[in-house]
């Protein structure tokens, strides 16, 4: 009986050390699951710090791009706005001078009053541009009207600020007559004297025009001086001799 005893004390002895080992060994398997987690934990946070230190940086280069973005715009859309403004500054090659304000001269018999407008836009009546004018029917395919083009318009550069006045009358598109004058510019001679559109002919059918190029010279008065149709290089001295006389131009 005694050994029976005695056999199982030492049995609750071990039981009890076993538990206490156990015990000891949990706490301690524990205490490492608790360190891995917070490690984890300050690893975690680390990441999360970083990733949003990332996102502000790129947050921050995001709005420096669109702010010098926005810069660019403004600069640009200024610029633009620099340039109309000049741009609507800037006189027309047809200078109004020539026109009288609110003013008429007598027209000859055989000329009638007409307004057109230019391919730049601007009105012109005949019987309101002052001075003496040149009035001349011609079309972008005729090629005697190419060939007098250069002289007329040397005649223009020359004698403009004496009071002469040259209108190109032609029937031709507004398309057309720019393409013509980029390639007479091109071939060097710049045209800037006034074309006027003379939409369907009205005004070479009131002319009765039957042949381009007709030219007519008009005086300060509005006496038709001359009237010449087609063009030889022969009737350059008789233009301008008719030109200096009548602006009064020492010869």
């Amino acid at each position: 009986m005694k050994r029976i005893v005695i056999s199982i004390f030492i049995a609750l002895i071990i039981f009890a050390c076993s538990k206490s080992d156990n015990s000891k060994n949990q706490g301690q398997s524990d205490k490492k699951l608790n360190k891995t987690i917070e490690k984890q934990s300050v690893t975690l946070q680390e990441k999360e710090e970083r990733s949003d230190s990332i996102q502000t940086d790129t947050q921050n280069e995001n709005v420096v791009t669109l702010s010098k973005n926005t810069e660019k715009q403004e600069d640009t859309q200024s610029n633009i706005r620099s340039k109309i403004e000049k741009e609507m500054q800037k006189k027309p090659e047809s200078p109004k001078q020539i026109k009288m304000e609110g003013q008429k001269k007598s027209l000859d018999s055989e000329l009638y009053d007409f307004t057109l407008t230019s391919l730049s836009g601007e009105e012109f009546t005949l019987s309101e541009i002052s001075g003496m004018v040149i009035m001349d029917f011609w079309a972008t395919w005729c090629p005697p009207c190419r060939r007098e083009i250069p002289y007329f318009q040397s005649f223009y550069d020359k004698y403009k600020d004496n009071g002469l006045t040259i209108i190109g009358i032609s029937g031709d598109s507004p398309e057309k007559l720019s393409e013509f004058k980029e390639k007479m510019e091109q071939i060097g001679t710049k045209m800037t004297y006034p074309l006027l559109i003379d939409e369907d002919n009205k005004v070479a059918k009131q002319y009765n025009i039957r042949s381009i190029p007709t030219t007519y010279f008009i005086g300060k008065e509005g006496k038709v001086l001359s009237k010449h149709i087609g063009f030889r290089p022969d009737f350059v001295n008789e233009f301008e001799e008719t030109i200096k006389e009548e602006l009064g131009i020492d010869k």
